[in-house]
């Protein structure tokens, strides 16, 4: 069986030379510990970025033995100035053969050289294209539909954009499952959302802009995981001051006597 240490230079390499790019060296491994314990078989990420947390969750998968994780990302933002400055100076060591994709080859040539480099590209489903919230089924279609175990939105956190992604994914998600929205919790406006969102799931009701735009099928879906589950809510913080230094959690289990974890056991 594959273990993480065929890999871990890289995998180091990727986290502190690359991750610092947009603030995911550390929200990397605890993707990893949650994908190694948790055990996942579908993961959506909206937002592939460098596709380092991509790369950690895909080794974790790995070493699982199954899963995989279904990337999204238009890679505009690889040509922007800063990222190419960045790119410039890395990467080195295990990770040396990256330096002139980095600078000279396309956004998929870049994040699949890491997936080849770190040995876990099979657990990977990477598509460059837009996040049309507004029609998710474009996405699901890619992993026939099943329910989400962990969705990671990684791209954008206003109010609306909250709204629109619990939305879309709340009807996929799993009855035991969780959602992450990547600087969510620092965003005053979009903290009070998740709040006022959380509080009405547990009482059993959609706020009026989630239920807007839904459609029968998914508003079918929704009442009847709320009436199943109870929801959580946690504000990972880092004690950093930088653009991103915040996760929101939100975590669906089942309403039972027992834990969700003895489904497991059956």
């Amino acid at each position: 069986m594959w273990n993480i240490t065929e890999k871990f230079p890289e995998l180091l390499a990727a986290r502190y030379q690359i991750g610092p790019m947009y603030g995911s060296e550390d929200i990397c491994m605890l993707f990893y510990t949650l994908v190694r314990r948790e055990k996942p078989e579908v993961v959506v990420e909206l937002g592939t970025g460098m596709g380092v947390t991509t790369a950690w969750i895909a080794a974790a998968m790995k070493e699982n033995g199954f899963g995989t994780i279904y990337t999204y990302d238009n890679g505009s933002h690889f040509d922007m100035p800063d990222v190419r400055r960045f790119l410039a100076a890395t990467p080195s060591g295990p990770l040396e053969s990256m330096r002139q994709v980095a600078q000279q080859g396309s956004y998929e040539a870049f994040i699949f050289s890491l997936f080849d480099l770190c040995d876990v590209r099979e657990h990977i489903a990477f598509k460059k294209a837009g996040i049309d919230l507004n029609n998710p089924a474009t996405l699901t279609v890619d992993f026939d539909h099943r329910p989400i175990d962990l969705l990671f939105s990684d791209y954008m956190h206003s109010p609306d954009m909250v709204e629109n992604i619990v939305r879309a994914f709340l009807p996929r998600m799993a009855g035991t499952s969780s959602i992450f929205i990547d600087s969510a919790s620092s965003h005053v406006p979009s903290f009070l959302t998740l709040e006022l969102i959380i509080k009405c799931f547990n009482e059993q009701k959609i706020p009026k802009r989630i239920l807007q735009g839904m459609s029968a099928e998914d508003l079918s879906t929704t009442r009847r995981l709320l009436s199943e589950s109870q929801f959580q809510l946690m504000h990972l913080m880092e004690k950093r001051d930088r653009a991103q230094n915040s996760t929101s959690w939100i975590r669906i289990e089942p309403v039972d006597t027992v834990p969700p974890v003895t489904a497991f056991f059956h």
